[in-house]
């Protein structure tokens, strides 16, 4: 008896400690209802991206694809859902409690299309949100793009704000997920009293419709934040320790920085009234101040034609407490776009002798076949600041681009200049360096990776020359290897850009605050722009400038009783025919043909980047107006040499053409691995600086495909007969065009021609005839008493054709405001497991 029992207790043990192991690490999961929620939310959250994404790439792969992007995307939510959800429950639950059916099918359609919902509005919210943070920043007169940008520069830049932005998006998205998939099951689920009592029925559908997108709107904005706060704690850590020990303990300075101004005279005494208000409040602050200009202080308005070659703007800068300048490519212009390099060190001598606590910098151009100009710069300009423990040395350096390079003026590479000079101020004991550049914000960010990468480290990069917007500042990372990433507690070492974009629009305010080994503080080192659009212009300032150019008001005198319905706008100049370039190209060729009868050009090739301003809509247009269309304009005298009329083979207009877009990326089909790159935001943050050799015409017809090689894109090149047909061009045959100076200078240094030669010689051999009438005046003679509209008069109309195929960009992602709706679905597990509804 014993021992059948202990034969029968043998055999029971195993069963005991042998129960099903995965039972009991299910049972650990929590109970079985949760896990049957759990797989419903995690099924609609992938059925939800799955139709976001399908719907992503079939919108944007042409009218065929995005006819069926909706259903397909309900197909990929169907399938997704189903496939999700049986893997889920297969893996976590018994087969008993399997609730999968046939009608995940329909709702896995439903998610999916909830999540194309939740996307949208999510993006929508997003593009909104980043909009009025950015004019909120920089003023309501910034332009949709440039706010939309700086709004995004905000929220990278501050805790905080993306806090904030992503709370609002996950709103947005949940609420709209939410509402849609709310819509079908509440109907479904009051189907039968809908059909018995309609009014009862739909008021039951609406009020659970109303309940569920009020959760997912919660929800949605709660994973957002959450998440945001958690991927940002050691940013909101360190900002908040900063906080807690403040910066008395280091050095700190405040940078006040403007660039490309471009001789908006007008701007200055609205930039000293911000500047001085500014000041007095870091001088109450017991911080130290300087004021530097980061190049191109001069050219591109037709103020610079009464300026006596700059003389008026720099003696201004002084006036506002100038301390550190340098030299962009602008400096040296002259009309009809040539430079003088000499120039420029006769304005700037005099106005340095008298204000010598202002310094020109420049480290990287050879400027020894100019003597008189290389003894006015320096590579760089140390001063001392107090600091918490008695006076130290800040060093700026000077850096600028290579299209500064002008006459006999030689480039020396900015980066390579930058890590020698920053090396040779360390070897001097001086560590907290800052750079202020002309060389634009790829080109910075490139500096800033370069000295990183040879372990070296500046304080601040203020630049210039792109002329853009930057709302907070941008900080560049040392690149660090996956042992560097593990010890988490160690900060990467970085470097902040700035810049203030153009015209004079907005002062930057830049603190510094210096660690011990001359590095930013990640933490306490912040920046600003401060728009002066609606500023009082200081009075003093104003007076000055007015006295030294009274001869502009005699532009306005010239008026042409002309007016134009909506603006001419310079947008897209640089890379597409416009309806300002055909008014500027027809303008040209029209008034000289009426001039010289038979010996006039039979074609206008404008250079884009002579085009420099709009023409205002909706007031009289005076010279003033049409004179700031051209760069260097407006003063009759030097206006005379700005167009020539060459004698051109067809060979060489199609390679002046090719010449204007040689530079624009490759347009190329993006692979289906791109495409999912897109899909999920890792979108190129490349860009293209469109340089202006874009050229504009009249008289012919030109296509191109940047599918293409450089140098093979230009197609279909025609030139416009007496009769108004038009014959195809050809290579060996001679055509008379009207053009700038500037760009046959660019011509013959690419080669165009043949050898570079001297400018007398390659003037000779293509037949120049300078002609003896500006652009303003035949611009000005052209719309003398005439209403323009941009959509009638010289509309854009097919002089030039962009026949490169389209290959649309992805326009929705999956948003994580999917979670908001997705959650709603842990309704559809059944306690009893009763069928799903």
């Amino acid at each position: 008896m014993a021992a059948e029992k202990l034969t029968v207790q043998e055999h029971q043990l195993p069963q005991l400690d042998t129960k099903d192991s995965s039972q009991k690490w299910r049972d650990e999961l929590g109970s079985v209802h949760f896990r049957q929620a759990a797989s419903e939310v995690v099924s609609s959250i992938a059925a939800g991206t799955s139709g976001a994404v399908a719907y992503g790439l079939l919108s944007a792969s042409g009218p065929y694809g995005k006819a069926l992007s909706i259903p397909v995307a309900m197909l990929a939510g169907s399938v997704t859902k189903y496939g999700a959800k049986g893997g889920l429950q297969e893996a976590f639950l018994d087969d008993k409690d399997h609730t999968l059916s046939s009608a995940d099918l329909a709702w896995g359609a439903v998610d999916g299309s909830s999540g194309i919902s939740a996307s949208l509005a999510d993006q929508g919210a997003s593009r909104a949100f980043l909009r009025n943070m950015g004019r909120k920043e920089l003023g309501a007169q910034t332009s949709l793009e440039t706010a939309e940008l700086a709004g995004k520069q905000l929220v990278e830049g501050h805790a905080w704000k993306g806090i904030q932005y992503n709370v609002f998006r996950g709103l947005a998205g949940g609420a709209a997920g939410s509402a849609t998939w709310s819509t079908f099951h509440e109907t479904h689920d009051n189907w039968n009293q809908i059909k018995s009592n309609p009014v009862d029925g739909i008021a039951s559908t609406l009020t659970g419709v109303g309940i569920d997108t009020a959760i997912g709107a919660a929800t949605g904005g709660v994973f957002g934040g959450g998440l945001t706060a958690l991927r940002r704690s050691p940013e909101i850590v360190g900002r908040t320790m900063a906080g807690i020990k403040g910066d008395q303990s280091y050095l700190k300075m405040n940078e006040f920085v403007i660039n490309d101004f471009h001789s908006n005279l007008d701007r200055l005494p609205q930039l000293k009234t911000k500047l001085d208000e500014r000041t007095a409040v870091s001088a109450a602050r017991g911080v130290s101040s300087e004021f530097n200009v980061a190049g191109d202080a001069l050219s591109g308005h037709v103020n610079f034609a009464y300026t006596r070659g700059g003389e008026v703007e720099n003696q201004a800068l002084a006036r506002m407490g100038l301390k550190n300048i340098i030299p962009g490519n602008h400096e040296y212009d002259a009309a009809g776009g040539k430079f003088i390099p000499e120039r420029y060190p006769t304005v700037m001598e005099p106005i340095l002798k008298e204000n010598p606590q202002i310094s020109l910098l420049n480290a990287n151009l050879d400027l020894s076949a100019y003597p008189d100009y290389a003894k006015l710069t320096k590579p760089y300009v140390v001063h001392e600041i107090p600091g918490p423990n008695g006076p130290e040395k800040v060093a700026t350096v000077g850096l600028i681009t290579e299209e500064g390079a002008v006459g006999k003026i030689r480039y020396e590479d900015a980066a390579q200049t930058a890590i020698k000079t920053v090396r040779e101020l360390n070897d001097q004991g001086i560590k907290n360096i800052k750079l202020l550049t002309h060389l634009g914000l790829d080109e910075d960010k490139k500096l800033a990776q370069a000295l990183l990468d040879n372990n070296l480290v500046v304080a601040k990069i203020s630049g210039g020359h792109t002329h853009d917007v930057i709302a907070s500042p941008l900080w560049v990372r040392e690149q660090q290897t996956l042992a560097d990433k593990l010890q988490f507690w160690k900060a990467p070492r970085e470097i902040p850009i700035t810049q203030a974009g153009s015209s004079g629009n907005y002062l930057a305010e830049n603190h510094i605050v210096f660690n011990a080994d001359g590095s930013a503080n990640r933490w306490l080192t912040t920046g600003r722009l401060h728009s002066v659009r609606d500023v009082a212009p200081d009075p003093g300032l104003k007076s000055f400038i007015e006295s030294q150019t009274a001869e502009i008001n005699q532009l306005k005198a010239t008026r042409y009783d002309a007016t134009a319905s909506q603006s001419y706008s310079l947008a897209n100049a640089r890379n597409r025919e416009t309806a300002l370039g055909n008014l500027i190209a027809d303008a040209t060729l029209t008034g000289l043909q009426k001039r010289m009868g038979d010996e006039a050009p039979q074609i206008a090739m404008v250079h884009s980047g002579g085009i420099r301003s709009s023409i205002p809509g909706g007031q009289p247009l005076t010279r003033q107006e049409i004179a700031n269309v051209f760069m260097n304009a407006g003063n009759v005298e030097g206006e005379q040499k700005e167009l020539v009329m060459l004698t051109l083979s067809g060979k060489n207009i199609k390679d002046a053409l090719e010449y204007g877009i040689r530079e624009y990326p490759l347009a190329e089909n993006p692979s289906l691995g791109q495409r999912l790159s897109q899909v999920f935001g890792n979108t190129s943050n490349s860009r293209f600086d469109e340089p202006g050799n874009f050229v504009q015409v009249s008289g012919m017809k030109y296509s191109f495909d940047l599918t293409k090689q450089p140098w093979n894109r230009v197609t279909d090149v025609s030139v416009r007969m007496p009769d108004g047909s038009y014959q195809a061009i050809q290579d060996g045959g001679a055509y008379k065009v009207v053009t700038r100076f500037h760009p046959v200078d660019k011509w013959n240094k690419a080669g165009l021609f043949g050898d570079t030669l001297p400018e007398d010689e390659i003037y000779a051999k293509l037949n120049a005839k300078p002609i003896k009438v500006s652009q303003v005046d035949l611009l000005g003679e052209h719309i003398q008493g005439r209403s323009l509209n941009p959509l009638v008069d010289s509309k854009v109309e097919g002089r030039v054709n962009n026949v490169t195929p389209v290959y649309k960009d992805i326009s929705v992602r999956p948003q994580p405001s999917i979670v908001g709706y997705s959650t709603l679905a842990a309704q559809d597990a059944k306690p009893d497991n009763t069928e799903r509804r």
